[in-house]
């Protein structure tokens, strides 16, 4: 539950303006997740960072970057007054 709010967080933190979004693949983030976090929802940061870091830092930056996806339907309708950048 707490990596879904992490996740609503940073929603959130969108700055206002018009854009579309990034088209991101998610895949480099299910094998982070499926690798590092345990049964116990706790994540093994040290060997994170010992062997896939990089791959976590560039998931990370491309979710900050302009798109050529638009704001699906269902957003729109959802969340009428968010704006992305652009």
């Amino acid at each position: 539950m707490k990596l879904y709010s992490a996740i609503f967080a940073l929603f959130l933190l969108l700055p206002s303006g018009t854009g579309n979004l990034p088209n991101v693949n998610s895949a480099p983030w299910d094998e982070i997740l499926h690798q590092y976090v345990t049964q116990q929802h706790l994540v093994d940061y040290a060997k994170l960072k010992q062997q896939d870091w990089k791959k976590l830092r560039e998931f990370v930056s491309g979710l900050g970057q302009q798109g050529s996806q638009p704001l699906s339907p269902t957003a729109t309708k959802n969340f009428p007054n968010l704006k992305l950048p652009g």
